[in-house]
């Protein structure tokens, strides 16, 4: 898990709709500035003030930017990561933390996570790359949350 990535490089969302509003809550209570949200079908619009731009490459230089996927629905999730990965090698996605999160000890999260809030992760518990583990949900300990799945709000294992 590397979030020192923050200190020094603003937060792109993909996607615009309900669940970026959650990441962009996960993100800022993190200690991420959220510098734009990338929605093709809502260009020139904004969400919560942040300017919402049609494509990656509408960025002037991606390396000053770090990047979240807050898409749902895990299928449109991992092909988002698939393209973009394909298109623009390098791209970094920090995992993302809310403060209100309990995060046991000897625990992996994998890139592109979103841990919500009130969310626990139990000890030895391995979370792939690009899931989900929503509001109040509990992983418990001992295990393995695949890549590009997700918990949803108040599930236990």
């Amino acid at each position: 898990m590397n979030n020192n990535l923050k200190q020094t490089r603003p937060l792109i969302i993909f996607g615009a709709g309900g669940h970026a509003v959650s990441v962009f809550n996960v993100a800022t209570s993190a200690g991420f500035t959220v510098f734009s949200f990338i929605d093709k079908n809502k260009v020139g619009e904004r969400l919560l003030g942040i300017p919402i731009i049609a494509s990656i490459n509408a960025l002037p230089t991606l390396g000053d930017y770090v990047f979240a996927i807050a898409v749902g629905d895990n299928a449109v999730r991992a092909r988002i990561f698939s393209e973009l990965s394909t298109q623009f090698a390098g791209l970094q996605f920090p995992v993302l933390v809310h403060q209100s999160a309990i995060l046991s000890v000897n625990i992996s999260l994998g890139e592109g996570t979103v841990v919500m809030p009130q969310a626990i992760v139990g000890p030895n518990s391995n979370v792939g790359r690009f899931c989900i583990l929503n509001s109040q949900c509990s992983l418990d300990h001992d295990c393995t949350l695949a890549d590009f799945s997700s918990l949803g709000p108040g599930v236990i294992t």
